[in-house]
């Protein structure tokens, strides 16, 4: 193709078990995101290291305003994009230029004469989507304008959850299980400071499914909860209790498990207009850059194998959660819930995406008894039984970051050979974690009955209310933790994460201090606000107005 260049990390993974069915209808009309790059330096500090004050709470924030205004792509990259997706035939739907995006329509024959793919239909346990083969290819000039163009892949993101189990009542156990709770108990067992969360907003990223209020409505009066303000941005699509939506517990669990912590705050659930990539980054961008609702914390439960994602893809996504961390906003998000091989069908080592960005607080799983409120026992979430056990590991796709790397953690045993590049050390994950075991579950509501569910998905949540609430207790937002709680360690303030010393996820043992099972350890609450307290910097000694740039990840 004339002119034409490979963009560089554009070539998607081979679809495990896909059987490729021919190509893709070349009338078949189909949506995509391009992405443009912000006029930055290459190399630098990125996120991880600007905000890696080892014992500082709370670092500047810019207001999603002066964000908008101070790092949106330059017009004239836009209007190349433009251009040239005009010149191919696409029409050109959406210009954002402070989401750096240009969004794009047409038929497929178009498409691949645009971008020098051949778009193919593939099917995998029952279920169709559309891929390629290979890079995709771009006018030579537009090298250093186009990161990625999504959509070209259609596959659905499905979360592996920890199914739901029915019960009688909120009291009833199960057969087998060592202990049930609702998040208000855990929030009681793990200390949390108090507060409801008045004044504050956290969202909860959710795929194409949706809730039915009444499911609401029963739980937080069984509870004795006042009833949250639940806000929706986007398609609610529960269908209905005989025939709920894919994806309908995960919604319902998300909700019940935050907004049981602080029904006082305002909970934004943030839904995709589909369950692909496109669809996934396009809600988490959307989340983050909401000026209306201003959320200040997300939960993300769900996710997939960072193999499935291309470099282009995932190098994207960290841009866009970088975004959240210059604007103050703690991303918490699930490590999944298949051990160390993340449910791989070759079953060889990989962390779970997004899980595995670096500005995310990456969540993992435990098993939780307690008695009384008090904890006896806490260890690494492992049900061999029902092959389902705490996500944890090294990245393939980012390198260790500089706050992981201070805090010199190694995860025990090292990765096998062949599990990362040669020479390439990853970032470490889960950061934190808790209660995940569904033998030591959360009681929720579901469908018009009660059931007890547990999984990643759950511990995400229950630190995203934990957040919010810290939020309303020091009366600003946290943002991005992470290089605060890796600079806890060796200190005093250290016992902020109860370290969990005990079990497994399939390879990763845990350790004393991070592993790759539960990372830091399980949250204490009151500790970790006292620690942050101690080293808050003043609200008024912010300046907004001070440009903060953060080089692109390249």
């Amino acid at each position: 193709m004339e002119n034409r260049v490979p963009l560089n990390g554009s070539e998607p993974p081979s679809p495990p078990g896909a059987v490729r069915i021919g190509p893709a209808p070349a009338d078949e009309r189909i949506r995509l995101n391009v992405y443009v790059r912000r006029p930055e330096p290459v190399g630098g500090a990125l996120p991880a290291d600007r905000f890696a004050f080892a014992a500082v709470a709370c670092p500047p924030h810019l207001r999603r305003e002066d964000f908008a205004r101070t790092h949106a792509a330059p017009p004239a990259s836009l209007d190349r994009v433009a251009a040239f997706a005009r010149d191919n035939g696409l029409a050109v739907d959406k210009i954002d230029a402070g989401k750096c995006l240009v969004t794009l329509s047409g038929p497929v024959a178009a498409v691949n004469r645009a971008f020098g793919v051949e778009l193919t239909l593939f099917e995998r346990q029952g279920v169709r989507f559309r891929s390629h083969v290979g890079a995709v290819q771009i006018p030579r000039e537009l090298t250093e304008v186009i990161t990625v163009v999504m959509g070209l892949d259609s596959h659905p993101i499905a979360r592996r959850q920890a199914s739901p189990r029915p019960s009688a009542d909120a009291a009833t156990p199960q057969p087998g299980s060592l202990a049930l709770y609702t998040a208000p108990e855990l929030a009681r067992i793990y200390d949390f400071p108090a507060g409801q969360g008045e004044g504050r907003c956290l969202g909860l990223i959710q795929g194409g499914a949706g809730f039915l209020q009444s499911d609401l409505d029963s739980y937080f009066a069984a509870l004795d909860l006042p009833p949250p303000r639940i806000l929706v941005v986007g398609p609610n699509n529960p269908g209905t209790i005989d025939n709920p939506t894919k994806g309908y517990g995960e919604v319902v669990m998300d909700i019940e498990v935050a907004a049981a912590i602080v029904p006082k705050a305002t909970t934004v659930v943030y839904f995709a207009t589909d369950d692909t990539q496109l669809g996934f980054m396009e809600v988490i961008q959307e989340a983050i850059h909401d000026s209306v609702n201003q959320p200040e914390v997300l939960s993300i439960s769900w996710g997939e194998p960072e193999t499935a994602w291309s470099q282009a893809a995932a190098d994207q996504m960290r841009r866009i959660i970088a975004d959240a961390a210059q604007l103050g906003v703690t991303v918490c998000v699930a490590s999944g819930d298949e051990g160390a091989s993340d449910g791989a069908p070759d079953g060889r080592l990989v962390a779970d995406f997004p899980g595995s960005v670096p500005e995310v607080l990456c969540c993992g799983g435990t098993q939780l008894v307690a008695r009384n409120g008090r904890i006896e026992r806490e260890t690494v979430w492992n049900s061999p039984c029902w092959s389902l056990a705490t996500g944890g590991g090294v990245s393939a796709r980012f390198p260790i970051p500089p706050y992981q790397t201070r805090a010199g953690i190694a995860p025990e045993p090292p990765p096998p050979p062949g599990t990362l590049p040669p020479g390439f050390t990853g970032r470490g994950v889960p950061d934190v974690a808790a209660n995940a075991d569904p033998l030591t579950g959360y009681r929720l509501y579901i469908l018009g009955a009660w059931h007890v569910s547990g999984g990643t998905s759950a511990a995400a949540p229950l630190w995203a209310g934990l957040v919010t609430r810290l939020n309303q207790a020091l009366g600003q937002p946290v943002g991005f933790l992470n290089p605060f709680l890796y600079g806890l360690l060796g200190t005093p303030d250290q016992d902020a994460c109860r370290d969990i010393t005990e079990g497994d996820n399939n390879y990763y043992r845990a350790t004393p201090g991070w592993d790759a099972c539960t990372g830091l350890g399980s949250p204490n609450g009151t500790a970790l606000l006292k620690a942050m307290a101690a080293r808050l910097r003043p609200a008024a000694a912010i300046d907004h107005d001070q440009e903060q740039r953060i080089p692109d990840a390249r």
